[in-house]
C-alpha cells in the first residue's frame, strides 16, 4: 500500500475499530466489497480500494414522551374525521415535542453510522466509499442497530480530498458517473414524520368489514410523508452544494400505531428517502474538494 494513513477523526471510532484498522494496516492487504467488474470500472476512474470500511451504533428507541395529536373531539373516537395528515419537523412543541427524542434517535443512528465509516476511511487515507449499504436491524427491547458499510478508494493522482465523498453508487456506476462529468459528494438521507388521529371513521374503514377497499387516511398519511422526505432531500442537496441528486432505489414507508390513552390511538406514518448527491467534476476541482480523476472510456 502507497499511502499514509491519517489518525484524524480516530476519536470517533469504538476501540474493537481501532484494532481492526491497526490489523488491516499491518497487514499489508486491502479487503473490498467490490464485484470484479466493480473493481475494474474503479481502476479505469482513477481509483484504487484501500480496504472495506464501516460504521455501527446501537441505540435504545421508541415513542416515549409522545402525548399524542392533541384531538379529543366526542366520545369513543367518534366526531369530525381528520381529513389531513400533519407533518412533523423536528420543531414541534407540546404534545408533538414527545416526539423530538424519537426523531433525533433516528438521524443519530444514520449520522453516527457514516460518520465512523467516514472516519475509518480517513485512517486509511481515503479520497472516497462507494457502494455503501445502510441498514437499521432491530433488536428486542426496542434497541435497533444502524450500520453503514462501504469500500474506501484512493485517487491514483496527485490531488487527494481532504475528507472522504461517500456514495451508494457501486464502482459500475461511479465510472458512468465520473465519465459523464459528475464526482459524487456526499449521501444524503431524510426522515419524515407525519401523524394522523384515527378516529372512528378510519377504524370503521379498517374493520374486517371493508376488506379489499382503499384506507384514505393510510394513503394521505403515507403520500405525505413520502413527498416531504423528497423535498428534504432537495433542501439537504440544495445546503450540500450539490448540482443534482441520484435518489435510491426504493422510498421506504411505514405505519405504527399508537394508543396514547383510552380510545385515543394515533397513526405515526413515517417515510425514509436516500441520494447521493453529485456536483461537476469541473466544479469541484474549482473547489478543490477532489482529487485528480484520469479521463475514463464510457462505460453507458
Amino acid at each position: 500500500m502507497s499511502y499514509t494513513p491519517s489518525n484524524a477523526n480516530k476519536d470517533l471510532l469504538p476501540p474493537q475499530a481501532l484494532k481492526r484498522l491497526e490489523a488491516l494496516k499491518n497487514s499489508h492487504t486491502s479487503s473490498s466489497l467490490l464485484s470484479s467488474s466493480a473493481h475494474l470500472s474503479t481502476k479505469l476512474c482513477g481509483f484504487t480500494p484501500v480496504g472495506e470500511v464501516m460504521g455501527c451504533i446501537v441505540q435504545n428507541i421508541g415513542f416515549s414522551g409522545y402525548a399524542g395529536c392533541g384531538w379529543y373531539g366526542g366520545s369513543y373516537g367518534y366526531g369530525t374525521p381528520n381529513l389531513y395528515t400533519t407533518l412533523y419537523d423536528g420543531n414541534n412543541t407540546g404534545n408533538w415535542g414527545g416526539l423530538n427524542p424519537y426523531l433525533s434517535a433516528l438521524h443519530n443512528g444514520y449520522n453516527t453510522a457514516l460518520a465512523r465509516m467516514e472516519a475509518e476511511a480517513a485512517a486509511l487515507g481515503a479520497d472516497g466509499v462507494i457502494g455503501v449499504t445502510l441498514k437499521e436491524s432491530r433488536f428486542e427491547g426496542g434497541q435497533r442497530e444502524y450500520v453503514a458499510m462501504g469500500t474506501a478508494i484512493r485517487s491514483l493522482g496527485g490531488l487527494h480530498t481532504t475528507n472522504p465523498f461517500t456514495t451508494l453508487l457501486s464502482g459500475n456506476d461511479l465510472a458512468k458517473l465520473v465519465s459523464s462529468g459528475w464526482i459524487p459528494k456526499s449521501i444524503l438521507f431524510a426522515i419524515s414524520l407525519g401523524v394522523k388521529h384515527d378516529d372512528y371513521y378510519t377504524r370503521m374503514i379498517s374493520s374486517s368489514l371493508t376488506y379489499n377497499s382503499e384506507m384514505p387516511a393510510h394513503t394521505d398519511l403515507v403520500n405525505a410523508v413520502r413527498n416531504d422526505a423528497r423535498l428534504q432531500l432537495a433542501r439537504m442537496a440544495t445546503r450540500a452544494g450539490a448540482h443534482g441528486v441520484i435518489l435510491s432505489d426504493k422510498i421506504t414507508t411505514e405505519i405504527h400505531e399508537i394508543e396514547i390513552a383510552e380510545q385515543h390511538r394515533d397513526l405515526v406514518g413515517m417515510a425514509n428517502a436516500t441520494g447521493n448527491a453529485i456536483v461537476r467534476y469541473d466544479a469541484a476541482l474549482e473547489a478543490k474538494n477532489f482529487g485528480s480523476i484520469r479521463k475514463t472510456i464510457s462505460l453507458r
